[in-house]
């Protein structure tokens, strides 16, 4: 089990919920993990939440897994 530290900090709301913003202290050299979650939404929404992140955080990373929608359909 992985456990937090001040370093790493698990927040257990919708990315689309965006006071989880203000629970992370560092604005900057943040590391983010969105984890089987993308393919579930539209480009819309996936570009107001990349918008949001790059207006807050700098020089950040954001790892995800991409994946075609026709292909999550069939998952």
């Amino acid at each position: 089990m992985i456990k937090e530290t001040y370093k790493l900090k698990f927040i257990e709301k919708s990315v689309f919920e965006y006071e989880w913003i203000d629970l992370i202290d560092e604005k900057e050299n943040v590391l983010i993990i969105a984890e089987g979650i993308f393919m579930y939404f539209d480009t819309e929404q996936l570009k107001s939440l990349f918008k949001k992140l790059a207006n807050n955080f700098t020089n950040s990373n954001i790892v995800f897994e991409a994946m075609d929608p026709m292909v999550a359909g069939k998952t």
